[in-house]
């Protein structure tokens, strides 16, 4: 093997990006959005200002809001109501057979990490039934290619489209309605499954 062919190539970073509780993490975003209080003024403005545009909200809203509505918090961000979670419940009625009756409680966890509120991934791009999952990987790829400073058509012209990747997994796969979650409770549901919930 020859000096030349022994070489490696240099990795270098350029960007990064993606999306949690806190914000974008393109910028420090979300970093800042972490550590607001010991911000100076204009950083804890250009914070506020991504958290509105993540949130789809004007810049100009109010500030209170912004934080309150990000990072750890109660549910707000969900499409159901935590306090009234369906789940089915075996009875036996009078001739001592036991049947399923649907009833309603209380979750027993009421708040979590969430995305910040109104984020939504799956308006940005033609997203076609994807689970959230995927949505927010496809929305962190596009983050961190922008976040290289280097225009996509610039980009796109040394790059081939094979050596853009994004990796997206989950131990239980994607259990909204979309995803795995759909495809198990469609049987019971009255429903027929997709391949569309089996993207992951």
């Amino acid at each position: 093997m020859t000096r030349t062919e022994n070489k490696r190539k240099s990795v270098i970073i350029t960007g990064y990006g993606g999306i949690s509780a806190a914000g974008r993490s393109s910028g420090d975003n979300a970093f800042r959005r972490i550590i607001f209080a010991a911000l100076t003024p204009k950083k804890q403005q250009q914070t506020l200002s991504s958290l509105a545009q993540v949130m789809n909200l004007p810049r100009d809203t109010n500030p209170q809001y912004l934080l309150d509505h990000s990072l750890i918090r109660q549910w707000d961000n969900i499409a159901w109501d935590a306090n009234n979670i369906v789940f089915n419940q075996a009875f036996t009625n009078d001739q001592g057979e036991t049947h399923w009756r649907q009833q309603y409680k209380a979750s027993s966890v009421q708040s979590a990490a969430q995305t910040p509120q109104g984020f939504d991934p799956a308006t940005l791009y033609p997203s076609h039934h994807h689970p959230r999952g995927l949505q927010m990987a496809v929305y962190g790829a596009s983050d961190a290619i922008r976040s290289s400073g280097i225009e996509w058509e610039i980009l796109s012209s040394y790059v081939q489209p094979d050596e853009i990747a994004v990796y997206a997994g989950s131990a239980m796969g994607q259990l909204n309605q979309e995803g795995h979650g759909g495809m198990l409770q469609a049987g019971t549901r009255g429903k027929r499954t997709s391949s569309k919930q089996c993207p992951l």
